[in-house]
């Protein structure tokens, strides 16, 4: 059997969940309040029925009216629920990607390859102009490359870092910039 993209797998457990309120959010791992709702909008959607086709005599209009609200309640809340948990795996999977980049971009560091560090974080490089620890990350990548880019990312991440978490490894590399740009006569940086 072969992998259908993610894309489909989703639109399907909408689909489904739009038929069926509670099936998208058993299909996603919470069965327990998936078979909640899924019970509750059948008994009410049951009532909803009898009261309103079966035997509409037997029920007063307020009573029809509330069964009515409260079935048709549990759908949307469905809906919106399921829609809330697709948004929050998302949101997981990027931050597990995110923390997956930055670990392969600092053990390419630590081991010497700055190109293969930069390489490694091109996918989340766009972030650094919000998250401060891709700019780190980016601007330690910059400097061991000896990229002349690397004093405007140590400026970001200063602007950025408003707690001065930073604060020494941003000192750091202002000095390495210093002793970069005083040229050959300088004395030699140790390496990192």
């Amino acid at each position: 059997m072969s992998a259908q993209p993610v894309d489909t797998i989703k639109h399907r457990v909408r689909l489904l969940n739009l038929l069926v309120p509670g099936v998208g959010l058993i299909l996603t791992g919470q069965v327990g309040l998936g078979v909640g709702i899924a019970a509750a909008f059948a008994i009410l959607a049951n009532l909803a029925i009898v009261a309103d086709f079966i035997a509409p005599a037997d029920f007063g209009t307020t009573t029809r009216a509330w069964i009515n609200g409260l079935a048709l309640g549990v759908y949307f809340g469905a809906q919106v629920r399921l829609a809330r948990e697709i948004r929050h795996r998302r949101q997981r999977q990027q931050d597990d990607e995110r923390k997956r980049i930055l670990r392969r971009a600092n053990e390419l560091l630590l081991a010497g390859d700055a190109e293969a560090a930069w390489e490694a974080l091109l996918p989340i490089a766009d972030q650094a102009e919000h998250d401060l620890v891709v700019a780190v990350r980016v601007a330690q990548v910059l400097l061991a490359k000896g990229d002349p880019g690397a004093a405007g990312a140590w400026a970001h991440v200063r602007r950025l870092d408003r707690h001065q978490i930073y604060r020494a490894q941003i000192r750091e590399a202002q000095r390495r910039l210093r002793l970069s740009d005083a040229g050959p006569g300088a004395p030699t940086l140790p390496a990192r």
